[in-house]
């Protein structure tokens, strides 16, 4: 009989042993197997879907080159809508980071991030490309690779910053 080689469905299997007439015990065999494979399906959905979206999210900002967004929100924010927006596209956790004037900073985090300006004026140099983000810009800061923010505001930058 035909077999898929290890995969997550064995549809044939399962197909065939139904049609055959089975006793007690061959029925309780039955049954383990395709116990087993539901529990492989339970744990292993969950663990690709998440492996898909991370997939999708690289090749979405990859191919798009999407690192800056002028204008992606409306000014004034609405922080929740923009962290419920992040998180559908899979950025569960965000924070407020206010800069003071003069603040600049070079690094490099190891998760996809994703920041927008709530007020002020600040400069961010990724991968030598210079973007000046203000109130309502997103930018895209791609994991493991070095940028530089600077504060270009007279006062204080507030800026929210989405990781994934």
């Amino acid at each position: 009989k035909p077999r898929t080689h290890g995969g997550l469905f064995r549809f044939w299997e399962v197909h065939v042993m139904l049609r055959l007439r089975f006793d007690e015990n061959d029925r309780l065999q039955l049954g383990s197997k395709l116990m087993n494979h539901a529990i492989r399906f339970l744990i292993l959905v969950p663990v690709l879907c998440a492996f898909v979206m991370t997939a999708a999210i690289n090749v979405a900002h990859a191919e798009s080159d999407q690192i800056f967004v002028k204008g992606k929100f409306a000014m004034p924010a609405d922080r929740e809508k923009i962290i419920e927006g992040w998180k559908a596209r899979g950025y569960p956790t965000a924070e407020i980071s206010e800069k003071q004037k003069g603040w600049s900073r070079s690094n490099s985090y190891k998760e996809n991030c994703v920041s927008t300006v709530l007020s002020g004026r600040v400069e961010y140099v990724i991968n030598g490309k210079t973007y000046i983000a203000e109130p309502g810009d997103e930018v895209y800061h791609p994991a493991n690779v070095k940028h530089t923010a600077t504060n270009l505001s007279d006062g204080m930058s507030v800026v929210l910053v989405g990781t994934h």
